[in-house]
């Protein structure tokens, strides 16, 4: 008799830390859709350059909207597990979050193909 198993667990591997998501989750889905949007809101706000003060509120803010996607994503528990030996840095919370993105993507256009027998 064939069995049936559902794809839609991600596994993930950052630096060395093993997690796996469900990839079509309505937390992971609604996490996906919110970094994009505040990240696409940042992106358009207007900030002077010459500003210090405005750059690294913008830093900051950055860095809250990743901390916020991967608490989401990999829980809480996931999350301090992840940065337990690290500093909370911008540019590697916003490189794992890309990371996650993509496998994200990755794994949805997959499943797409499979439902249109392109696999």
């Amino acid at each position: 008799m064939a069995s049936f198993k559902s794809s839609t667990q991600i596994p993930l591997d950052i630096d060395g830390h093993q997690f796996v998501i469900d990839g079509i989750s309505k937390t992971v889905m609604t996490a996906v859709q919110t970094i994009t949007k505040q990240s696409a809101e940042l992106v358009d706000r207007k900030v002077d350059e010459a500003d210090s003060t405005q750059l690294l509120d913008q830093v900051d803010e950055m860095a809250a909207i990743c901390k916020d996607f991967l608490t989401s994503v990999l829980g809480l528990v996931g999350y301090e597990e992840l940065m337990a030996d690290r500093v909370d840095d911008v540019a590697y919370l916003s490189d794992v979050c890309q990371y996650i993105l993509q496998e994200i993507t990755a794994a949805q256009t997959a499943r797409i193909n499979r439902m249109m027998g392109r696999s």
